[in-house]
C-alpha cells in the first residue's frame, strides 16, 4: 500500500514538471503558470456568457418560456458580468471584438428594462455604454430619452444627432422620430417637406405611426396637396397592422364624407375597430358635470373636489370614494396621500369612474405611490371609456408631454377635442397652446385665439389672461 502511494506521488511531481517545463518553454516563471491556471479554472465555474444572453432573450421575449423581465435582467447581468471577464483574459483580436458587440447588447437590453421601471439614469448610462459599440437601437434609444428628458436635460439637437446615427445605422423607429422633430419644429426649423421624406422612409419599412403621419398630412395640406385620397389610402394600410388612431381617422374620413367617402357603415366598423385595439373615441356628452378647478395652469392637481363630489349623486363605491376625498384633501384635519391611495383603488374596484381619475392623478403626481405614467394613462383611459372629459384631457396632457410615452401630438390633439366637445375648459385651453405653438396641426394664432375664448367664456382664468395681453 505504502509503495503504491509512493509511486502516485513520484507520477504527480512528474506531471507537475511537465506543467513547469511547458510553463518555461513559454517564457512563463511558476507564479505566472499558477495565475494562468487559476483564471482558466474560473471561466470553467462561470456562466457561459453567450448562452445566458440568448436566456435574456428568451425570457424578455417571452420565446418558449413565459415572459418574465426580472429574469431576463438577471441573466442579462450574468451575461455581462461573465463578458467582461471573458475580455480581460488572453483573446484573439477577432474574439474580443465578437465579446464586446455582445456585452453591447447586453447594455442595450438591460437599458431598455431599466427604462420599462422608469430607472432613466440607469437606462441612459446603459444605452451609453453600447453606443460605444455603434448599436443602432442605443442611438435611437438614446435619442428618446434626449427628446423626453428622461435621464438626462432634454436636449432635441443631441436627440436629432443620435437619431440620424440610428438611421443611418438602418433603425426604421429613428426616421419616424426625424419625421416628428421636422414636423412639429423641435430643435430643428419646422419643415413638413422634411418631415415627409423622413416618414416616407418609415413607411417603405412599412411601419403602422410613419403611414398614419403621412395620411396627417395629406389630410391637413401640412408640406402637401391635400389629398383626401392619398390620407385614406395611408390610414388604411396603418390599420391593417391595428393602429387604433389610424382606424379612428379612417372612420373620420368615411362618416364626414371627405373627398367623396362617405360611408356611415365603414364609420362605425372602424370606430369600433379602433375601440378594440385601445383607442378611445367620442361617445355622447354625459350629464354630470364637474366644475372647473381655478388656479392651475394646465393641469388639475386634483380632479375632483369634495363639493363637486356631494354634487354627482355617483352609485358605486361612493363611500369608500369620500373617504379617499377625505383623506386627499385634509377634511377633518388629516391629509393622507397614501390612505386616500387605499380608499380610492377600494372604490375602482367597485366601479367608481371618479376613483379611476383620481387614481391616475396620483400616480401622475406621485402623490401616497411610486410615480408611474404608464398606470396613470391606465386609470385615464378606464375612465375616459366613460366619456369623462377631466379623464380625455388628462391623457392629452400625457400624449402632448411625453409622459411615459413618446411625445404625440396628434393623440393629445384629439383627446383635447374629446374632452372640448363637452365643453372642458382646460381642454380648450391646451388645444389653443397647440394651435399656438404648431403641435399637431398647422401654427394659428388666430385658431390659438379662438380656442383662448371658448375657455374663458367657460371662465378659464388663464385663457381671459391670455386674450388680454
Amino acid at each position: 500500500m505504502r509503495i503504491r502511494r509512493f509511486f502516485i506521488l513520484l507520477f504527480c511531481l512528474f506531471l507537475l514538471d511537465v506543467r513547469l517545463d511547458i510553463g518555461c518553454a513559454l517564457g512563463m516563471d511558476l507564479e505566472e503558470l499558477r495565475e494562468k491556471l487559476r483564471r482558466d479554472k474560473e471561466v470553467q465555474r462561470k456562466v457561459n456568457p453567450y448562452e445566458a444572453y440568448d436566456e435574456g432573450l428568451r425570457y424578455y421575449t417571452g420565446r418558449g418560456t413565459p415572459r418574465d423581465l426580472l429574469k431576463s435582467k438577471h441573466a442579462f447581468e450574468q451575461a455581462e458580468k461573465s463578458f467582461i471577464e471573458t475580455l480581460k483574459l488572453d483573446n484573439s483580436l477577432d474574439q474580443a471584438k465578437e465579446e464586446k458587440k455582445f456585452l453591447a447588447q447586453c447594455y442595450l437590453m438591460l437599458g431598455i428594462i431599466a427604462a420599462s421601471e422608469n430607472k432613466d439614469k440607469k437606462a441612459f448610462h446603459d444605452f451609453e455604454k453600447a453606443a460605444k459599440e455603434n448599436i443602432g437601437e442605443a442611438f435611437y434609444n438614446l435619442g428618446l430619452l434626449y427628446e423626453q428628458g428622461r435621464g438626462t436635460a432634454q436636449n432635441y439637437q443631441k436627440a436629432r444627432q443620435l437619431y440620424e446615427q440610428a438611421s443611418q445605422a438602418h433603425v426604421t423607429e429613428a426616421s419616424f422620430s426625424l419625421g416628428r422633430l421636422y414636423e412639429n419644429g423641435w430643435g430643428v426649423q419646422q419643415n413638413y417637406i422634411e418631415a415627409k421624406n423622413h416618414y416616407e422612409k418609415a413607411s417603405f419599412e412599412n411601419l403602422p405611426r410613419a403611414q398614419f403621419a403621412l395620411g396627417h398630412l395629406y389630410e391637413n395640406a401640412l408640406g402637401v396637396t391635400q389629398d383626401y385620397s392619398r390620407a385614406k389610402d395611408y390610414y388604411f394600410k396603418a390599420s391593417e397592422q391595428d393602429l387604433g388612431e389610424a382606424e379612428y381617422n379612417l372612420g373620420l374620413l368615411y362618416f364626414e364624407g371627405k373627398g367623396g367617402y362617405k360611408n356611415l357603415s365603414l364609420a362605425n366598423e372602424y370606430f369600433d375597430k379602433a375601440e378594440k385595439h385601445g383607442f378611445i373615441r367620442p361617445q355622447k356628452k354625459s350629464k354630470m358635470r364637474i366644475l372647473e378647478k381655478s388656479g392651475k395652469v394646465e393641469h388639475k392637481e386634483t380632479a375632483l373636489s369634495q363639493k363637486d363630489f356631494m354634487n354627482l349623486k355617483t352609485q358605486n363605491g361612493d363611500d369608500l370614494f369620500q373617504k379617499g376625498l377625505n383623506y386627499q384633501h385634509g377634511n377633518g384635519g388629516e391629509q393622507n396621500y397614501t390612505k386616500a391611495f387605499q380608499y380610492f383603488k377600494k372604490a375602482s374596484q367597485k366601479g367608481n369612474l371618479w376613483a379611476d381619475l383620481n387614481l391616475g392623478v396620483m400616480y401622475e403626481k406621485g402623490h401616497g405611490v411610486a410615480q408611474n405614467y404608464q398606470k396613470a394613462r391606465e386609470y385615464y383611459e378606464s375612465a375616459a371609456q366613460q366619456s369623462l372629459p377631466e379623464a380625455e384631457n388628462n391623457l392629452g396632457y400625457l400624449y402632448q408631454h411625453g409622459l411615459g410615452m413618446d411625445h404625440n401630438y396628434l393623440m393629445a390633439k384629439q383627446y383635447y377635442e374629446m374632452a372640448s366637445s363637452q365643453d372642458n375648459a382646460e381642454a380648450f385651453y391646451n388645444l389653443g397652446i397647440m394651435a399656438l405653438n404648431g403641435q399637431g396641426c398647422a401654427q394659428s394664432k388666430e385658431k390659438a385665439l379662438d380656442y383662448f375664448r371658448k375657455a374663458c367664456r367657460l371662465s378659464y382664468e388663464k385663457a381671459c389672461s391670455f386674450i388680454k395681453k
